[in-house]
């Protein structure tokens, strides 16, 4: 007889590929983030949300 719960029950595999998607998608969705600010006088590389260089004080020409 046809049980609709088991459209529901995953073998293992299925949950190891299914975290291995969500490993991937995370990898990819986070480094797609924009890139760290360079600081134009030292060329510093600096916090995404910065505003001034941590290694020289410049201005990053952020609002």
């Amino acid at each position: 007889m046809f049980d609709p719960l088991d459209l529901l029950m995953f073998s293992r595999s299925s949950y190891y590929l299914l975290g291995v998607f969500v490993v991937a998608f995370v990898i990819f969705t986070t480094a797609a983030k924009r890139p760290s600010p360079r600081c134009p006088r030292c060329r510093e590389i600096n916090r995404p949300m910065a505003c001034y260089c941590a290694h020289c004080g410049q201005s990053l020409g952020k609002s």
